[in-house]
């Protein structure tokens, strides 16, 4: 077996991605958020959300967590998380103080929970750090602690779109924010910093608009 102490840094680096990577396709192996009862169905349509699933790729992620460059202070929140792989890939690949997945659909969050309990296992959730996952509606539930926040947006209502964008402009100044869809009357909080084309399950080169909070509402 070849020592580590003899292995480039950035082989090293590489062989943990591997093993992160292959750490959550074994978490979820046996589960997907593809098909929710019908009344979760109609409970997301009503929130203005899109019941109709699809997950950014661990590739994907990781580009997004190279724009995002997260610290031990920083607080990550996918809205709309799913079954919760982005929430775990951001949990065991950063240093984020706290990684939140947020869900209106109680059966995708079930199996997000079971894929934590298994991390839970395998020793692999700190004490010092939080993994939390929590069914609510994206507009009630408090972000006020997010640093950095994902929203797969793609099918989100225009009335959705300004009301998480109103809630955006509220949080603390610096926030980093990915989405699929363009913040509507962006201009006078936040800052389009980047347009990346990123992979998701539905496409490899799906638009993902990468903004910072410059001017927050008081």
């Amino acid at each position: 077996m070849i020592c580590k102490l003899f292995l480039p840094f950035f082989l090293l680096f590489s062989l943990q991605a591997i093993s992160n990577e292959a750490l959550i396709e074994n978490l979820y192996k046996e589960n997907s958020g593809f098909i929710i009862p019908l009344e979760e169905d109609q409970l997301i349509r009503n929130a203005g959300g899109e019941p109709t699933y699809g997950e950014i790729t661990y590739d994907g992620v990781h580009e997004i967590l190279k724009r995002f460059k997260l610290n031990k202070k920083d607080c990550f929140y996918d809205l709309g998380c799913g079954i919760g792989k982005m929430v775990v890939q951001v949990y065991l690949t950063t240093p984020v103080k706290k990684s939140v997945g947020i869900e209106l659909s109680k059966s995708r969050l079930e199996t997000a929970h079971k894929a934590k309990k298994q991390l839970k296992e395998k020793k692999k959730i700190k004490k010092n750090r939080e993994l939390i996952f929590e069914e609510n509606d994206l507009l009630k539930t408090n972000i006020d602690d997010a640093t950095a926040v994902y929203i797969a947006s793609l099918c989100f209502s225009d009335d959705l779109m300004q009301k998480l964008s109103d809630k955006f402009s509220k949080l603390q100044k610096g926030l980093k924010i990915a989405s699929l869809r363009n913040l509507p009357n962006a201009k006078n909080c936040f800052e389009l910093k980047e347009t990346a084309h990123l992979p998701m399950t539905w496409s490899t080169n799906c638009p993902v608009y990468f903004y910072e909070l410059v001017n927050p509402e008081k």
